[in-house]
């Protein structure tokens, strides 16, 4: 199969040690198939992107697509007109069940207590009618944990929200595949949820989201600085690792892409730079891993695919950010498989 020859940049083994722009025809994806998504920006060469309305957006094989912005929810037609709206400050990320039949998302509430405003999350199951199927408050989940809430003042949180502090701060949410633990493990079984909270840890929830079935806090990162925690089908946790730091260790601030199996309790793999100070997404970041390579993203500096093979990054596409020349900030980039979606949108 004939590939679309994309322009992209070579990266040396350090992180941005050494950028050379090269022209490579690369057999890792197909580019009929797969798409960069930033945001609601689908792309796979320089120039050729289409925006869609919203924050950040589910893109369905009829055609429709789900879309998140500032204060809702809502499904566009193939034709982008809007089939149904729910209210509601949605933030982070949001994704499909394995079936394809239901909306997970992470949601915001404020509520006033002893004249203070506090910022609360919310996970929700929606259906692809609108309709919301589950829905769970994090301090439900922190009570079952028995975990002690948050009391922080993030200067964003407080800016965004005009909030006093938070209690908690879920960035991840994913249904659990098939994976090697489901049938050995309850907690691991294929339907469960896991979600991350910066500081608290990763929790994994029964299905209709009402029952803790496992929390862990993670010693391998400054405070749980992790974003988008999910499953692999060996059973192991893949992480992106803003603040790596080592039981024992104190190191300049760097971030690592790691596994980690909740079972034997270890690290199964790990890659950070060499010159640590190189690799560094103090926010956001996001991950995947494809049978040859692991593709991430980092905050500003783009998407990096790292060969499985090779154990070294192979290549590098500067930061994705619209119709912007500059690198701009972005919770996470994707690679996902839009080639129903392009033959019945329009």
């Amino acid at each position: 199969m004939r590939h679309l020859i994309i322009y992209l940049l070579l990266l040396s083994t350090c992180l941005a040690d050494s950028l050379t722009a090269i022209s490579l025809e690369t057999p890792l994806l197909d580019w009929k198939v797969y798409r960069f998504q930033t945001n609601c920006t689908l792309s796979y060469i320089k120039n050729h992107m289409k925006t869609y309305p919203g924050n950040f957006c589910l893109f369905l094989e009829d055609g429709s697509f789900i879309s998140v912005n500032n204060d809702s929810i809502k499904r566009f037609s193939p034709s982008s007109k809007v089939l149904w709206e729910k209210s509601g400050i949605f933030h982070h990320q949001m994704n499909l069940s394995a079936d394809k039949k239901r909306i997970l998302v992470l949601k915001s509430e404020i509520r006033v207590s002893s004249g203070k405003r506090i910022r609360d999350d919310f996970i929700e199951v929606f259906d692809l009618n609108g309709n919301l199927v589950h829905r769970v408050s994090a301090m439900d989940i922190l009570k079952q944990a028995e975990v002690t809430p948050l009391h922080d003042q993030k200067a964003e949180i407080l800016k965004r929200f005009s909030a006093d502090y938070e209690t908690s701060h879920f960035n991840s949410i994913y249904e659990i595949p098939d994976n090697t633990y489901a049938d050995k493990i309850p907690w691991m079984k294929t339907g469960n949820i896991i979600v991350n909270s910066y500081s608290l840890g990763i929790f994994i929830l029964s299905p209709d989201l009402q029952k803790v079935l496992y929390h862990k806090e993670l010693p391998f990162s400054n405070d749980h600085e992790f974003h988008d925690v999910q499953v692999t089908q060996k059973g192991e946790f893949l992480l992106f690792n803003n603040y790596r730091q080592m039981p024992g260790e104190r190191d300049i601030p760097h971030s690592a892409i790691q596994k980690y199996d909740p079972v034997t309790d270890k690290v199964t793999f790990e890659f950070t730079s060499v010159n640590k100070e190189h690799f560094y997404s103090p926010a956001c970041g996001g991950v995947q891993e494809f049978p040859e390579f692991i593709f991430f993203s980092h905050i500003t500096k783009g998407g990096f695919f790292y060969s499985k093979e090779k154990k070294e990054i192979i290549l590098a596409i500067p930061g994705f950010a619209g119709d912007s020349e500059s690198v701009a900030p972005t919770q996470q980039i994707k690679i996902v498989d839009v080639r129903e979606f392009l033959k019945n949108s329009y």
